[in-house]
């Protein structure tokens, strides 16, 4: 995305976490940005199509956030509990995207096409969830992983709202303890990921 609809897309976001939906215009834009008047109408005609600026540019930011640098030496639910609450504290700093997110879903629920970019349900994310799954043996990863990505979206919108006090790393390590595996005979505490981190890695690749 060119960098002048980078910033007016991330004006954008901070006048829809700070004022609302309605208060989302092209005046409201320039005036965050400092710019004359009419300087965003030029990129985006309508309000439709700023908005459209901003959801493509959330749904951007928040592409492969699932994915960590790394593997760990061993795989176990706990230690999977602790990466993914590790991807909602880095996601979660950029509260103001957050909440725009947020508000646009509220507003656009009806809306197939917004609420495709607004949902954190893209393929990559999904892959990588099913991937991980597969590690541990579970019976259906690529099911578990669309829900475990619906969870951890979950998990990110309580954030905002905090409507409850949660332990998500106890949450998501219950979650990821009760699935169904594979072979449910088998006492696996952990799995050593050596033979198959290149598997995972090239699984991961292929999808982005």
């Amino acid at each position: 995305m060119p960098e002048r609809r980078i910033q007016i897309a991330e004006a954008g976001a901070r006048v829809l976490a700070s004022r609302g939906v309605r208060a989302l215009t092209h005046r409201a834009v320039d005036d965050e940005l400092g710019l004359p008047t009419g300087s965003t109408s030029y990129y985006a005609r309508t309000r439709r199509e700023l908005i459209d600026l901003i959801v493509v540019y959330l749904a951007q930011r928040t592409r492969g956030e699932l994915i960590p640098p790394r593997l760990p030496e061993t795989l176990a639910p706990a230690v999977i509990a602790d990466l993914l609450v590790a991807a909602l504290d880095d996601t979660a700093q950029r509260a103001d995207e957050q909440r725009a997110r947020l508000l646009l879903l509220l507003e656009y629920h009806h809306d197939p096409d917004l609420r495709g970019g607004l949902v954190h349900r893209p393929e990559p994310f999904v892959a990588t969830a099913s991937a991980v799954l597969e590690l541990l043996d579970v019976a259906d990863p690529d099911g578990s992983g669309r829900d475990l990505v619906g969870l951890l979206d979950a998990l990110l919108m309580q954030r905002i709202v905090h409507t409850a006090e949660l332990d998500e790393r106890e949450v998501l390590t219950a979650y990821l303890e009760g699935l169904p595996r594979a072979d449910a005979g088998a006492a696996r505490p952990g799995i050593n990921p050596a033979a198959t981190a290149r598997d995972w890695l090239s699984r991961i690749r292929r999808t982005r």
